[in-house]
């Protein structure tokens, strides 16, 4: 018998794998905002609140805006190398 699947784990999870290059691509951004409701409202560690399609558009494009001198920093949840592994 097959494992029953939770939907909001596997929301959840594809979640952290656009997180992980929505900056560089504009289709995985787009994939990313889908997930969220039409009126979803995001609040940020700082405090910033997003408000719908919008407002989210908004937050996410300023999240993956490059900064400089900060490189992005993915691990790995298997053995493999990532960058933050130096």
């Amino acid at each position: 018998m097959a494992a029953a699947t939770n939907p909001g784990i596997t929301t959840l999870n594809r979640y952290f794998e656009l997180s992980n290059t929505a900056g560089q691509n504009q289709r995985d951004l787009d994939e990313l905002l889908g997930l969220f409701a039409r009126d979803a409202e995001l609040e940020s560690a700082r405090g910033e609140i997003a408000n719908g399609e919008e407002g989210l558009k908004d937050f996410f494009r300023t999240f993956f805006r490059p900064q400089r001198g900060v490189a992005p920093c993915v691990e790995h949840r298997d053995d493999r190398p990532g960058p933050c592994s130096r």
